[in-house]
């Protein structure tokens, strides 16, 4: 009875030291991704009080939008009603990519130390949450962590994501939807209970990738529908094949329904006379933002060496370098093709493989373009952009976080692969994995990155005015497109006449009515020129 009753403890003992020792692991590599995210941002950590990253466009948009945040639940008014831009009336706008969710995360960051930090804090967490993610399906999908850190990588640090970066924290913050793609591969391959909690855990991420942007939240349902048809046909012999679907649409339909209201809000609102928007161009715009088949092997213009060397090329792409930067890394494409072509891992790497094609041939759009020319070249792409409502995906570029995602799993077991041609614990094996690793982050490092310094003019910091009264800021010359008004109401917290978001509002003083019309510059009135 002793004997037995020792050699549970034991059992107990030594299996928490293995979980100990697991949970150790992740948590040093959660601490590797954190401090890789500062040193591939800076010099920002030395500025982040005083300055966000980016060029300084849309990203004071981001910034206003964690400070009206804020005001609206200090002041208790709808999150989508922004009083404070569109004066008199205000604006509610639920075409607006709002991003509520990570700004609801870091609103104590802002409580203690401001807006600007709360930006900063906001843009590391999206970096390295996303590499933890990635990190944590390749570990899974593989079975080693060498090569999850592989996949971490090259996924959130990927120079997409400093393409975002520049402007468009809500685009860059993917980090519910490969979390959510994690959990559901677990609740795919686990039984009982545990299958029931991982795919709840999807379903949740799949919520808050629709409170952070559309694509995300697309990207999310087009993966899932992938996973569930891929698993339900392939099969396994110990589960029936109609398991995965059914697991799959579980997940889908839990998320879907727990972010319902706020995607019932939007389709009303598209669909309305007055939607946010209306003026924006459609299949031409659509068009200009999509990805360019050459920028997919033009290094990135972020890296410190060869950045320059491509930014000749890169002019001739269309749109700004959120559209044109969406290189993967080549070390990370031979990786991925060593995971597919090697017997050790095909097998596992076949899924993730097409599912990297699937999000290539989304992403260049409904015709293909070559640097810059529009072959005419029909893709794919154009009958997922004839389907309803996906007018309002109209930068085809963005589907790039899929292509990202299935190849980062690809080179993670790249790597398995080529561990498993030298002699395990080797120190040729060793020294393999990390001149690899090194080799991929060199490649994909992106400092020193651009930062935008907070600059307001003294009469916003000083003027004081009653909110009592009734009263708008009108800026001339008055101009839609320009986000300096919005950093400028972050000071000030005076109403302004218009405003400037992702879908912009249908307003009066810009539609016609003089002397308004007079002060401004008409950007929105009309088709883009594309």
């Amino acid at each position: 009875m002793n004997y037995q009753l020792g050699r549970t403890k034991q059992f107990i003992i030594h299996n928490s030291k293995l979980i100990f020792l697991r949970s150790g692991a992740d948590l040093v590599v959660f601490g590797i991704f954190v401090l890789l995210a500062l040193a591939f941002t800076w010099p920002a950590p030395m500025v982040a009080g005083v300055a966000i990253m980016g060029s300084g466009t849309d990203g004071w948009q981001d910034a206003w939008e964690m400070w009206w945040m804020n005001q609206s639940i200090t002041n208790g008014s709808p999150p989508y009603h922004f009083t404070t831009l569109y004066a008199p009336d205000g604006a509610t706008n639920f075409l607006h990519s709002f991003n509520p969710i990570l700004i609801i995360l870091t609103l104590p960051v802002q409580w203690l130390l401001g807006v600007i930090p709360a930006h900063n804090v906001a843009s590391w967490s999206a970096l390295f949450l996303t590499a933890y993610a990635g990190y944590l399906l390749g570990r899974d999908v593989s079975g080693s962590r060498s090569a999850g850190l592989v996949s971490g990588l090259a996924l959130g640090f990927a120079p997409h994501q400093f393409a975002q970066l520049l402007g468009h924290l809500d685009v860059l913050s993917i980090q519910f939807f490969v979390f959510g793609t994690w959990c559901l591969y677990k609740g795919l391959h686990s039984a009982g209970r545990k299958a029931v909690v991982w795919l709840l855990w999807s379903a949740a991420c799949l919520a808050a990738s629709a409170l952070t942007h559309p694509y995300p939240l697309i990207g999310s349902m087009i993966v899932m529908l992938c996973m569930g048809l891929y698993w339900s046909i392939q099969g396994r012999a110990e589960t029936p094949w109609w398991q995965s679907a059914t697991r799959t649409i579980l997940a889908l339909s839990v998320g879907l329904a727990v972010a319902s209201p706020l995607l019932f809000a939007m389709l009303g609102q598209r669909e309305g006379p007055s939607a946010p928007g209306r003026y924006e161009a459609g299949s031409a715009e659509v068009a200009f933002f999509s990805a360019d088949l050459a920028a997919y092997f033009l290094p990135s213009t972020f890296h410190p060496v060869w950045g320059q060397a491509s930014t000749g090329l890169m002019n001739l792409i269309k749109g700004g370098n959120a559209e044109k930067v969406v290189f993967p890394g080549y070390l990370v494409m031979v990786l991925g093709f060593v995971g597919i072509l090697s017997p050790a891992t095909r097998r596992k790497a076949l899924f993730w493989w097409l599912l990297a094609g699937a999000g290539l041939l989304l992403s260049l759009g409904p015709t293909l373009h070559i640097l810059g020319a529009n072959t005419g070249i029909p893709m794919p792409s154009a009958l997922f952009y004839a389907l309803p409502g996906t007018s309002i995906l109209r930068v085809p570029t963005r589907f790039t976080i899929i292509l990202i995602l299935g190849l980062s799993i690809c080179a993670a077991l790249g790597l398995q692969a080529i561990q498993s041609w030298l002699p395990a614990h080797s120190r040729y094996q060793h020294t393999a994995l990390a001149a690899i690793l090194l080799l991929v982050a060199f490649e994909l490092f992106a400092a020193p990155y651009p930062t935008s310094r907070y600059e307001v003019e003294p009469w916003f910091e000083s003027v004081n005015l009653s909110h009592d009264e009734y009263y708008g800021l009108l800026e001339v010359p008055f101009d839609r497109g320009d986000s300096r008004p919005l950093a400028w109401q972050i000071a000030s917290g005076l109403p302004l006449a218009g405003g400037y978001m992702s879908r912009q509002s249908v307003y009066n003083l810009s539609s016609g009515i003089p002397p308004f019309t007079e002060f401004g510059v008409i950007r929105f009135d009309a088709p883009l020129p594309f």
